[in-house]
């Protein structure tokens, strides 16, 4: 069985704040499972999702949060730095 991420962990991996992965899971743009009230993606769906995505780009999305922006800063920031690369 695939490595299962909850929406939090998802998040970050994809580029998108928490509030975003789920208004994509309900359009079912992302394929989770629902385990009670709890939504959780495979390792594979995320692979899916970061086809294309630079590395360097979702490395910074990390570093960015774990340095304590919020998950909508971070992708502000990171859509600024990529129009200016």
């Amino acid at each position: 069985m695939a490595k299962m991420f909850s929406i939090l962990d998802t998040a970050p991996q994809i580029l998108k704040s928490p509030d975003t992965v789920r208004r994509m899971i309900k359009r079912k743009e992302i394929e989770a499972i629902q385990i009670g009230r709890k939504y959780m993606v495979s390792e594979d769906e995320i692979k899916r999702l970061t086809v294309g995505k630079s590395q360097k780009m979702i490395n910074l999305f990390s570093e960015l949060t774990q340095a304590g922006f919020s998950a909508n800063n971070a992708t502000k920031i990171i859509t600024i730095v990529h129009k200016v690369l």
